[in-house]
C-alpha cells in the first residue's frame, strides 16, 4: 500500500502568492514585448537590405518604384 509522506512545503508564505504570481506576470509580459520590439526592428533592417525598394514610397528612388511594382503606364 501507498505510504504517507512528508508534505510538500513551499519557502514562500501562502500569503505572497498573489504578489508574486502578479511580479512575475508583469515582469513575462515585459520582456516578451521588448523582445517583440526589438525583433521587429531587427527584421525591418535585414528585410530593407535585401528588398531596397520595398517601401510604400518610392519619391527617392530613380526606378520609378518598378522594382517589386508594375508600372503605371
Amino acid at each position: 500500500m501507498a505510504q504517507s509522506g512528508k508534505p510538500i512545503t513551499s519557502p514562500v508564505p501562502e500569503a505572497w502568492y498573489p504578489t508574486l504570481a502578479f511580479s512575475m506576470l508583469s515582469i513575462g509580459l515585459l520582456f516578451a514585448a521588448i523582445v517583440s520590439i526589438s525583433t521587429k526592428s531587427i527584421t525591418k533592417q535585414r528585410l530593407s537590405t535585401f528588398f531596397p525598394h520595398s517601401s510604400s514610397t518610392h519619391n527617392d528612388c530613380k526606378c520609378g518604384g518598378t522594382f517589386l511594382l508594375k508600372s503605371k503606364a
